[in-house]
């Protein structure tokens, strides 16, 4: 809705098919879902908090009126949870951030789309990271747990884009605040779930469900039908209302969209016990256990993972023998000076006719300054603020010979 015009008269009309809908009717949820979402537009457009208050008072009501396992109420939490974030983002009263906090968890754990429950999971993290709300572990682990579901599914080219900027921001973000806890066994089975995931989309590896299809073709789509069937439960009722005209003996009920998405959702959770029962298969879509990993590593050397995050970058190193990671704080290196390096090295890869994703091959820019020092400087920054400090808390010598370039 471009004009506010336009905007106004949508609210009017969604006013009145909300009085004339009855009670009981099974589009009222709806109807009051989208009049609450047009009221929050308009504070959007306007800052007027009365909106903001209607806005709340209708998704108030369309949850209410949602029945327990509807494939919906995830969407209309997470809905209501985002007018209590702005109502607290305007007056500063935590009482609704505390709502808001409650809304979101309770959207991405109750049943429904796992597309649905990841958006209100994030807003769940960003919530309590930013004010140090407790539960952070937890949300984090729904997270990545519910991109685990999603990456499971066949996806479109442009959905396979979406999956990857939420799993390489989101794990990295994760592994940092299990760090700041001291978590580091949690902090490296995520690092290690979102690099593979990550590795494997941009790659087009195989995926777990292609490893199940190998295994068993007839129980790999079997989970593939029910699990996107629960992705796109409630989609149709979204597309367009029954019409009240109709006769009551041709409407599906609310109950009975709620029976039938709590059926679907039982089956899905039956299926993956099955396929978890398989050996080979236990960690299936979901992240490793830390004890596999470590036990894996190499007798030749330690294994290094760096975390880069705005709020924190640390290393892990795994150590043959060491029954829990090393944490090593990369107190001098920062996620903006990282930044940084990477346009720098950009540059340097294009001057030099290497292709990079972002950028055409065909063009060749023009060096705005040295591109050769580039690399140069690339090298010692992580050398002096990444490579010696993990070799110095690892008690490696360090010959000064390293240090000249």
């Amino acid at each position: 809705m471009g004009d506010l015009s336009d905007l106004t008269e949508a609210i009017s009309a969604q006013q009145r098919a909300v009085q004339l809908t009855p009670d009981g009717h099974p589009d009222m949820p709806l109807r009051l879902s989208n009049l609450g979402t047009s009221f929050q537009s308009r504070f959007v457009r306007m800052g007027d908090l009365s909106d903001l208050t209607e806005a709340i008072s209708a998704k108030h009501r369309a949850v209410q009126l949602t029945p327990d396992g509807h494939p919906d109420m995830p969407s209309r939490l997470n809905n209501l949870g985002n007018s209590f974030q702005s109502r607290f983002a305007r007056m500063v009263d935590f009482s609704d951030c505390h709502i808001a906090i409650g809304l979101f968890k309770t959207a991405a754990t109750t049943i429904g789309p796992p597309s649905v429950r990841l958006i209100a999971a994030q807003n769940w993290t960003n919530l309590i990271t930013k004010f140090g709300r407790p539960g952070a572990m937890e949300a984090y682990d729904i997270s990545i747990n519910l991109i685990s579901q999603i990456v499971g599914m066949d996806c479109t080219v442009k959905q396979r884009h979406t999956d990857l900027v939420n799993i390489s921001s989101l794990t990295t973000t994760a592994a940092s605040v299990a760090c700041g806890r001291g978590e580091l066994e949690k902090a490296l089975e995520w690092l290690e779930h979102g690099r593979c995931l990550v590795w494997s989309h941009l790659n087009q590896l195989r995926t777990p469900v292609d490893d199940l299809r190998t295994h068993d073709s007839h129980l790999a789509q079997r989970f593939l039908e029910i699990s996107n069937a629960l992705e796109s439960s409630g989609s149709l009722r979204g597309i367009g209302a029954q019409s009240i005209d109709a006769p009551m003996s041709q409407k599906v009920t609310l109950e009975d969209e709620a029976r039938i998405h709590i059926s679907l959702a039982s089956k899905w959770t039956k299926i993956l016990e099955e396929i978890r029962a398989i050996p080979g298969f236990l960690n299936f879509l979901r992240p490793p256990q830390a004890l596999d990993l470590l036990s894996h590593i190499p007798p030749d050397g330690p294994i290094i993972l760096i975390n880069v995050d705005k709020s924190r970058c640390d290393a892990l190193a795994l150590i043959p023998g060491c029954p829990e990671p090393i944490q090593i704080p990369l107190t001098k290196f920062t996620y903006e000076q990282a930044s940084k390096l990477r346009d720098h090295l950009r540059k340097f890869l294009s001057w030099h006719g290497v292709r990079v994703r972002e950028e055409n091959r065909a063009l060749r820019p023009a060096p705005a300054y040295h591109v050769e020092s580039n690399i140069h400087f690339v090298l010692g920054v992580l050398w002096l603020e990444v490579v010696r400090p993990i070799l110095e808390a690892l008690s490696y010598s360090v010959s000064l010979s390293l240090l000249l370039f």
